[in-house]
C-alpha cells in the first residue's frame, strides 16, 4: 500500500516558492541544478556597505576533436579540476587578461 499524498494546494503556493519563481522570472538567479550552475557571485565596494552582484550563467556550446577532448579529460581529473572550470579560466585569462 503507497502513503497517502496530500495535494499541493495551487491558491496559497510556498512562500519559498513564489520568491524563488519571482527571482527567477525575474532573471536575478539561476535555479539550484540548473544545468551551468548557480550564478557567479561578486562583491563590489560601495560606501559604508558591500553590495552582492550576481551575474547570469550563459552556456556555450563548441564542437572539439574527440582527441582533445579525451586529452583535457584525463588532464584536468589528475589535477582534480573540471573540464567546465579549465574552459572558463583559459577564456578569463585571453578575455580579461
Amino acid at each position: 500500500m503507497s502513503a497517502k499524498r496530500t495535494p499541493l494546494s495551487l491558491d496559497r503556493p510556498s512562500a519559498n516558492l513564489s520568491a524563488d519563481a519571482d527571482a527567477w522570472v525575474g532573471g536575478a538567479v539561476a535555479a539550484v541544478g540548473e544545468r551551468g550552475g548557480p550564478p557567479v557571485t561578486a562583491t563590489k565596494p560601495s560606501s559604508a556597505v558591500q553590495v552582492e552582484v550576481r551575474e547570469l550563467i550563459k552556456r556555450l556550446t563548441i564542437d572539439i576533436p574527440e582527441s582533445l577532448c579525451r586529452a583535457m579529460k584525463v588532464q584536468t581529473a589528475e589535477r582534480g579540476m573540471k573540464m567546465v572550470d579549465e574552459v572558463r579560466a583559459l577564456l578569463e585569462a585571453h578575455y580579461r587578461g
